[in-house]
């Protein structure tokens, strides 16, 4: 009985007592494309499925540093989702390791892979 009720106390802490602070920064997102990023085959019994992989990028400019992030809409891998995003439209980004957090025009904050980051050059 004791487990339990332990159980449903760690259960009912707010989750945002235990949220992570982020550094955000203001942003621009300045361009997106989105498209075939090829295709999987999957063994099904003695058949073989393929399917395509669509993908989603989006460069998104934060101080003097410009990041490419990608989603695939479909993946709900590693906690990641696609962000609702306006192209010229302003947001915030805050970057974890290779991973950015993104407030999208929904005001959710998405979590999404960064898969290039472009500086800006020297003058």
């Amino acid at each position: 009985m004791k487990p339990l009720l332990v159980a449903l106390v760690l259960l009912s802490i707010p989750s945002f007592l235990a949220a992570k602070e982020r550094n955000w920064q203001d942003a621009t997102v300045i361009a997106f494309r989105s498209g075939d990023a090829g295709s999987a085959s999957i063994p099904v019994g003695t058949a073989t499925v393929t399917v395509p992989i669509n993908q989603t990028a989006y460069w998104i400019k934060a101080g003097n540093m410009t990041y490419v992030i990608s989603c695939y809409p479909r993946a709900r891998a590693n906690g990641w989702r696609c962000p609702n995003l306006t192209v010229n439209g302003h947001t915030k980004i805050a970057i974890e390791g290779r991973d950015a957090h993104i407030l999208d025009d929904d005001a959710k904050d998405r979590k999404v892979p960064i898969i290039a980051k472009i500086a800006d050059p020297e003058k």
